[in-house]
This record gives C-alpha cells, structure tokens and sequence, in this order.
C-alpha cells in the first residue's frame, strides 16, 4: 500500500516507521534475511528523501497542501537532528543484537550514520 500511495514521498517517517517495525518481527520470527532487508528499506528512506520532514499532497491526495497550509502547529514534536538521532539509535534496538556480527547490518549501520 505504501507503494502504491506513493506514501514514501508523501510522508515517510510512515514509511520508515513501517519497515523498522517490519524488521523487528521478521527478527522476533527468527528470519534474519527478511529482517535485513527491510532495515536496507528502512535506511534507504531515512537517508533518501527524507528531510526536511513535510506532509505534502500529490494528485490523487490533492487536499493535503491546503490542509496543511491552514495549521499552525509543526508536523513534528522533533527537530531534524533529534530525529536523526533517533534512526541512528534504532539500529542499536536488542531486537537486533543477533545481527551485530552481520556484515550487511554493519554496513547498514554504518551507512546510516554517515549519511545522516
């Protein structure tokens, strides 16, 4: 559904959000593989695309911008840097503890750090 709502443009914390979600069962089930993959989509769009972090519309949501416009709140309790901070620690979540010795896990970690 993200995909077809285009909701990594649209909002991606959403979709950050689902895929680090997604990675931690896939761990808690014991597969490893799919785990890792979705950590690769959830780094990907915590490093692509991703800030400055704003709701927008496209034109099939085409009511958002306008929406948007008339709040006068932040989208967010979080500052850019804050948030950064947050996806780096993430990858520090025992969930993922036996994944510490991977090597795509350490390049992962290590990608995200560096590109944030």
């Amino acid at each position: 559904m993200a995909e077809s709502f285009n909701m990594r443009r649209l909002y991606p914390n959403n979709v950050a959000d689902l895929y680090y979600w997604g990675a931690r069962m896939y761990q808690a089930a014991g597969d490893s593989e799919k785990s890792i993959e979705a950590l690769r989509k959830y780094v990907d769009v915590c490093v692509n695309g991703y800030f400055p972090l704003t709701i927008r519309g496209d034109s099939f949501f085409s009511k958002i911008d306008s929406w948007v416009a008339k709040m006068d709140s932040t989208l967010t309790m979080h500052n850019d840097s804050t948030i950064k901070e947050m996806m780096k620690e993430a990858m520090f979540d025992p969930a993922f503890d036996t994944l510490r010795e991977n090597q795509e896990f350490i390049s992962l970690a290590k990608k995200l750090k560096e590109d944030l």
